[in-house]
């Protein structure tokens, strides 16, 4: 499923907006208003732990992925970006009773996973702590964000290789991007539920206002 979204007024800073085209990915099997919902200009995505993965067998590479019901996010109609600064916004809300999964996600190219890994950058999400975002599954950013809408914003920087996250106008994390992906010369952005271990029965966020804009 695809949805475009017009671009937004003119943003400070030197920031352009950004017009996006949206791709639903969510378990194969299961038809797609039974994990996403769209209104009023939210968007409600939920998974199970027991939920197939998207990509239907046979896997390729022997790759079954975990549950997941996520955006993926084209760019000015372009499925990879490759340099300058790609900033995206949302307000965000997940509920009591979810656990274990990723929220938004930076996702090298499709040539270059095999290479580079998947991902330069990974927001979990924990029950614990109160409703607790993550970087990865490594070091806690905020807690007791439980059932509270919150803005985020994530910046990815390129050639530096570097991603910076704000959690309501606040910075929470800065730093070079995950590992080895530094290598990798194309990206995408996601957002949404992406199971990972420990997770809930049912594991579900709300999200709205998105926006994206770039500068070189």
């Amino acid at each position: 499923m695809t949805m475009n979204a017009s671009t937004q007024a003119p943003a400070p800073g030197g920031w352009t907006p950004v017009s996006y085209t949206i791709k639903v990915d969510k378990p194969w099997n299961v038809p797609l208003a039974e994990r996403y919902t769209l209104s009023d200009g939210t968007h409600h995505l939920w998974v199970k732990s027991t939920d197939q993965p998207y990509n239907q067998p046979p896997y390729p590479h022997n790759h079954k992925t975990l549950p997941r019901t996520e955006q993926r996010f084209w760019l000015d109609d372009q499925e990879y970006y490759t340099s300058g600064q790609w900033k995206y916004e949302s307000q965000m809300k997940a509920p009591q009773g979810s656990s274990g999964m990723c929220l938004m996600q930076i996702h090298t190219g499709m040539d270059d996973e095999a290479k580079f890994g998947s991902t330069a950058f990974m927001l979990f999400w924990q029950e614990a702590h109160g409703g607790s975002l993550n970087y990865y599954d490594e070091k806690v950013l905020a807690t007791d964000l439980t059932g509270k809408w919150f803005d985020l914003q994530v910046l990815h920087t390129l050639p530096a290789h570097t991603v910076a996250v704000a959690l309501n106008g606040q910075l929470i994390w800065s730093g070079q991007q995950y590992k080895k992906s530094a290598g990798a010369k194309s990206y995408f952005m996601k957002d949404g539920v992406y199971m990972q271990e420990g997770g809930s029965p049912t594991m579900e966020v709300s999200i709205k206002s998105i926006k994206f804009s770039q500068q070189p």
